[in-house]
C-alpha cells in the first residue's frame, strides 16, 4: 500500500515553524509537472506527486543572485538559478547556459549562450542579461571578487545572444570564475518586489514557490524548462517537488530521517554515520572533499598574528591527529601540507613530511622568538555556528593554553559569520574551511590574491608576484614554489581534510556531487523501493 510522507516536528520546531508561518513567501504561479529527462524514476500513482525531502544546516535568507556565498546557497542553487558555466560530475568546468565559447586572444573571451533560455516568470535571456547579472555580482561583497578581473570597459554585447567579456590579465581560472555568477533577467528581477530577497527567479528546471523563514524553501519542476534535451545527463527532474528544510542541529537531522521528516540527510551527524552505515533502512554514500578545515591568522596590522614566529608557534602546537579522532571519530583526514589529496599538486610523500607536525617544544620556543612569555598572549579566536568548527576552537584554546597562550572563542551565527571574518578588526584567529577545485592555485586566487580577495590581509611580495604569473601561464614549478613560500609563512594552518557523509532512504541510488557539496536532488534516481514514502 502506498503511504503518504509522515511530517515531523519536535516542540521547538513546531513553535518556529507557527511563528513563520505568517512571514511565508510564495513565489506565485503554478507549476506543472513536465516530461522527466535522463535517468529512469520511480512509476508515478495517477494523482501523486513525488516529492523528496532534503535537510539543509541553516537558513541563509537571502535568494538574490549572486549575493549569500553560504554553502547551503552555493550547493543547491543549480535547481532554480544557472550559470554559464559549470562544475560538473567529472570535475570539469563546461558549458551550462553557454551554447559555445572562444578565447580570441588572452584578454578576451566570446561567449554565445543559448538562444531559448527564459526565466520562471517567461523572460528570454540575452546577453544584455548577462551582462547585467555579472554587474550585479560585482557590487556584492561575497561575490565581487569574481568580476575583478573583468574590464567592462571593453566588454560588448556583439548580438542578442553573444557577449565579448575583456578581462585585465590572462587568466586561467576565469572559467571558474563566470561558474560562480547567478544569470538571471533584468526584467525579471526589476519586477520582483523585493528584488528576488525571498524568491529567487531563475533558468533552472526547478522554480521556487515558496519560503518559510527559518523552517524551508520548495521548489517545483519547472514544466517548461528551456533545456529539454532528453540525453542531458545533469540538470534533470526526477522528482516534482524538493523541499529543502532548515535543519542546524546535529542531532535533530538524524532524528528527522528516522521519523520521516527528512528523506535525505547532506551533513550527517559522525556520532551517527557508523550506526547509519550498518543499518539496512538507509544508504550512506562517502564523499572524500577537496575541502579542508583551517585556522586563519589574521595577518593584518590588526592583530598580533602578522608576526610570523608567532604562526608558526602555534601551528606547531596543534594536534589535528588527535582532533580527527576526537572530533570525527576518524572519519575525516589529519592535514599534512596547503595541499589536500585530490588536487594535482598532492604528492604522496607529504604525507610523512608536513612541516608543523605537532611539536609543542617547538611551539614554546617559536613563541619566545615571537616576543612574548607564557601566559602574556591573549588571542580572539572567531568561528561560525557549525559544530565541528566549534569543536576544533574549543580544542584549540586547550592546545594553545598548553603552550603559554591564552584564547577567547566568539561564536557568530550562520548570517553573520562571513561579515565577521571579512572584518578584520574582530578576530585574531579564525576557524572556516578552503576548497580547490584540481588546483590549489583555486584556494591561492581567491583567498590570498591581492587583486581579487585577501582573505587574512596576509602580504609577501614574492608570494604576489608569483602568483599573478601562475594565474596567466598555469607553470607547475611556479605553483610549486607558491605552496613552499606558503608553508614557511602560514597564514592559515591547514587542520582537516573533510569527508562529507549523505545518509538517505533506500530506493534512492545514484548519489553524487558536482563541485565538491552541489547534491541536487533532481539529478538522483528514485526507484520503485522509494513508492512507499515519495509520493504525497
Amino acid at each position: 500500500m502506498m503511504m503518504r510522507k509522515r511530517g515531523y516536528m519536535t516542540g521547538t520546531m513546531m513553535a518556529l515553524a507557527l511563528f513563520a508561518a505568517a512571514a511565508m513567501t510564495g513565489c506565485g504561479g503554478e507549476t506543472g509537472n513536465g516530461e522527466t529527462s535522463g535517468t529512469e524514476v520511480a512509476e508515478a500513482p495517477a494523482d501523486g506527486t513525488s516529492t523528496v525531502y532534503v535537510q539543509l544546516k541553516g537558513d541563509f535568507a537571502n535568494f538574490q543572485p549572486s549575493t549569500k556565498n553560504h554553502e547551503d546557497n552555493v550547493s543547491t542553487r543549480l535547481s532554480y538559478y544557472e550559470t554559464l558555466f559549470q562544475w560538473d560530475y567529472n570535475g570539469e568546468c563546461t558549458p551550462l547556459l553557454a551554447e559555445s565559447y572562444e578565447w580570441v586572444d588572452g584578454n578576451h573571451i566570446k561567449i554565445k549562450i543559448h538562444d531559448n533560455i527564459h526565466t520562471h516568470d517567461g523572460n528570454p535571456i540575452t546577453a544584455a542579461d548577462v551582462l547585467w547579472s555579472i554587474q550585479y555580482a560585482a557590487d556584492s561583497p561575497e561575490f565581487m571578487r569574481h568580476t575583478q578581473n573583468i574590464n567592462f570597459g571593453e566588454t560588448e554585447i556583439l548580438d542578442d545572444y553573444t557577449i565579448q567579456i575583456a578581462i585585465n590579465t590572462p587568466n586561467v581560472l576565469f572559467l571558474n570564475d563566470l561558474s560562480r555568477i547567478d544569470i538571471t533577467s533584468e526584467k525579471s528581477f526589476n519586477d520582483s518586489p523585493d528584488h528576488m530577497l525571498t524568491c529567487g527567479i531563475g533558468t533552472g528546471p526547478y522554480k521556487m514557490v515558496s519560503y518559510t523563514p527559518g523552517v524551508e524553501f520548495v521548489l517545483e519542476k519547472y514544466e517548461d524548462y528551456w533545456n529539454n534535451d532528453t540525453g542531458r545527463e545533469d540538470q534533470l527532474q526526477n522528482v516534482d517537488k524538493i523541499v529543502y528544510k532548515f535543519i542546524p542541529e546535529e542531532a535533530q537531522r538524524s532524528i528527522e530521517l528516522e521519523s520521516g521528516g527528512v528523506d535525505i540527510v547532506t551533513t550527517t551527524a559522525i556520532s551517527d554515520v557508523d550506526r547509519f552505515m550498518e543499518d539496512d533502512t538507509y544508504n550512506v554514500s562517502e564523499f572524500a572533499l577537496t575541502q579542508t578545515q583551517a585556522l586563519y591568522f589574521n595577518c593584518s596590522d590588526q592583530s598580533v598574528c602578522q608576526n610570523k614566529e608567532l604562526r608558526q608557534a602555534i601551528s606547531y602546537a596543534i594536534d589535528n591527529t588527535a582532533m580527527v579522532a576526537g572530533i570525527y571519530n576518524g572519519h575525516a583526514h589529519p592535514a599534512v601540507s596547503v595541499v589536500m589529496p585530490g588536487v594535482r599538486e598532492w604528492k604522496d610523500e607529504m604525507e610523512d613530511n608536513w612541516k608543523y607536525a605537532y611539536n609543542l617544544d617547538k611551539a614554546k620556543e617559536l613563541l619566545s622568538q615571537a616576543g612574548y612569555a607564557p601566559g602574556e598572549l591573549t588571542l580572539r579566536l572567531a568561528t561560525g555556528d557549525n559544530s565541528s568548527w566549534k569543536s576544533i576552537a574549543q580544542i584549540l584554546q586547550a592546545e594553545l593554553s598548553e603552550m603559554g597562550v591564552n584564547v577567547e572563542i566568539q561564536i557568530h551565527d550562520t548570517g553573520t559569520y562571513m561579515s565577521v571574518f571579512s572584518d578584520f578588526s574582530q578576530w585574531d584567529l579564525f576557524v572556516n574551511e578552503y576548497a580547490a577545485k584540481g588546483t590549489i592555485m583555486f584556494y591561492f586566487y581567491n583567498q590570498m590574491n591581492n587583486n581579487t580577495r585577501n582573505a587574512v590581509g596576509w602580504q609577501n611580495d614574492e608570494f604576489q608576484e608569483l602568483l599573478a604569473e601562475a594565474i596567466q601561464t598555469d607553470d607547475q614549478a611556479t605553483i610549486d614554489r607558491l605552496v613552499e613560500i606558503y608553508e614557511e609563512e602560514i597564514p592559515s594552518r591547514p587542520i582537516i581534510n573533510l569527508t562529507r557523509y549523505y545518509t538517505y532512504r533506500k530506493g534512492i541510488d545514484n548519489m553524487r556531487l558536482k563541485d565538491d557539496y552541489t547534491m541536487l536532488s533532481g539529478d538522483l534516481t528514485y526507484t520503485d523501493e522509494a513508492n512507499s514514502w515519495l509520493y504525497d
